[in-house]
């Protein structure tokens, strides 16, 4: 293989610099390919599959996370509304002291009305999150823990003979 480099000494110059990233061979993708599968098989069978969960450390709480006991979608949730909110109200700030027409009103309507967007937005998500969280809760209440069972339901039937009220279960 012959690669030919035009290396630039202008450390911005994106265009003749982005042409020199080495292409990854054939024989490169199929060794990280193969890595990467026999490292998921023995962590699948050596941390998830366990029967009996580890008591402390480590390797339970990767034992949880790789199992979606340890759920950490709610901090990343509330990470991004931070971020989201803080980046907002400072673009609406920076609008607001621009020379521009209408620019301090567009920012303070950003500010106000781009901030409550956000706040539904992130609410809804959360909404989301929080009914499977209490679902899998219930579950587990009800269930004891088990992970196959299955909820019984009985049916009561009343039926009228003659004078007496009889009762059927199905």
């Amino acid at each position: 293989m012959n690669y030919n480099y035009v290396y630039s000494t202008d450390p911005y110059d994106v265009a003749t610099n982005a042409n020199n990233i080495m292409p990854m061979s054939d024989t490169t993708a199929v060794i990280i390919l193969a890595v990467s599968l026999m490292v998921a098989i023995l962590a699948f069978f050596l941390i998830v599959r366990v029967k009996d969960k580890p008591e402390s450390g480590f390797m339970r709480k990767l034992h949880e996370y790789l199992n979606f006991r340890a759920i950490i979608i709610d901090d990343l949730i509330k990470f991004f509304y931070i971020l989201s909110t803080v980046s907002l109200t400072i673009t609406a700030f920076w609008m607001m002291f621009q020379n521009v027409n209408y620019a301090p009103l567009l920012g303070l309507a950003v500010l106000v009305f781009g901030n409550l967007v956000v706040r539904v937005f992130y609410e809804f998500i959360m909404l989301l999150v929080g009914i499977w969280t209490n679902t899998t809760d219930l579950r587990n209440k009800v269930c004891n823990g088990e992970k196959n069972a299955r909820l019984e339901v009985k049916k009561t039937v009343t039926t009228k003979k003659g004078d007496e009220d009889s009762k059927k279960e199905d």
